[in-house]
């Protein structure tokens, strides 16, 4: 007997609400794990929170009274600030652009800041024009930059180490296949020094990050520097000290997560969040496709056997609970369809690693 067969695929992760599970954000995040969703109700929450590593969604009640704010904590507000970029706010230029708090830019093509060409992507979205799918090196939002055909810098900058200060920077840097970053162009974590005129001192680069360096796979880009003198050899005169990252050329992108900084060896970080929570909604990104179908009637055909996909249940809906061995699950599911051509026997996974 020739059928064919629907195969939807079900996320059994639980749902942790805050305050009613857990009293804070943070312990709900310790007792989830890959696949959970925590619901914060609204309200402020003083608290600095880190997601270890995990694929999980926190998503707030709502987005203009859900705030986390880590002001609270003793923390160096002269630190590094969103380093993970999980901070992030609405661009002025499209409204799928959305950029990460406290970071700055310069583009040399017009000499001063620019919204062009960078923007915060989140684990599980596809890869730009393409069905396969991104993840983050942690947390839930990483930051992508692509090309203006000059030198395009994102940075932060710090007006009080004196000359000798040894500071190291590091960051997480990704490429896809289906986007990596434009043939001839080059990627840097860099060092830039500038006396408190302005004016130009010298610049640390790390190893250069391009095409032809290793895909779909997070890969360490650091750099060290001492901060240089003035020029006059004051050793008592602050030097103006950028971090951050450079893109030089065109074409395609690169992803960056995990931004540190240390000075003379100790961490130098500041982890306020101040932003409401956003909820990611594909339906906000139009041109960006998803993998599977949201129900029955919209499955991505199977079209031969062997067949294997990955991806994420982030974005759909729950629309087949009743089908999963498992009551009162609220996780989303991704449906496939798949018609055999003459009769046949074939097993269904959804494990993976």
């Amino acid at each position: 007997m020739i059928f064919s067969v629907s195969v939807i695929a079900c996320s059994f992760g639980a749902t942790i609400s805050v305050p009613g599970d857990y009293a804070t954000i943070q312990e709900a995040i310790n007792a989830s794990v890959d696949g959970d969703s925590i619901a914060v109700a609204a309200g402020t929450y003083n608290e600095n929170i880190n997601f270890n590593g995990k694929s999980i969604k926190v998503v707030g009640e709502d987005q203009a009274t859900t705030i986390i704010d880590g002001s609270a904590d003793e923390i160096d507000l002269s630190g590094l600030l969103n380093g993970g970029f999980e901070s992030y706010y609405q661009g002025n230029n499209y409204e799928w652009q959305l950029l990460p708090h406290a970071w700055l830019t310069w583009d040399s093509n017009n000499g001063g800041p620019n919204e062009c060409c960078y923007a915060i992507s989140f684990n599980g979205e596809n890869v730009y024009q393409s069905d396969s799918i991104f993840y983050t090196y942690e947390g839930a939002a990483a930051l992508k930059m692509w090309g203006t055909g000059g030198e395009w810098n994102v940075f932060q900058t710090f007006y009080d180490f004196l000359p000798g200060t040894q500071i190291d920077v590091s960051a997480m840097v990704f490429q896809a296949t289906d986007d990596h970053i434009g043939d001839g162009s080059t990627f840097h974590v860099f060092l830039k020094y500038f006396d408190s005129n302005w004016n130009y001192l010298g610049a640390e680069l790390s190893q250069a990050f391009t095409s032809t360096d290793s895909m779909n796979i997070w890969l360490q880009r650091s750099v060290n520097g001492i901060v240089p003198d003035d020029g006059d050899n004051n050793p008592d005169v602050s030097t103006v000290v950028q971090a951050g990252l450079i893109y030089t050329g065109e074409g395609g992108a690169v992803n960056i997560d995990n931004f540190e900084m240390t000075v003379n060896t100790t961490r130098f970080a500041s982890d306020k969040f101040d932003n409401p929570l956003i909820n990611y909604d594909p339906s906000d990104y139009p041109d960006r496709s998803r993998q599977g179908g949201n129900t029955v009637d919209d499955a991505v055909v199977v079209p031969d056997i062997p067949y294997s996909n990955f991806g994420t249940t982030n974005g759909y809906t729950d629309d087949y609970d009743e089908v999963c061995p498992y009551s009162n699950s609220t996780s989303p599911d991704v449906v496939y369809s798949y018609t055999p051509t003459e009769d046949e026997i074939f097993t269904v996974s959804l494990c993976g690693e």
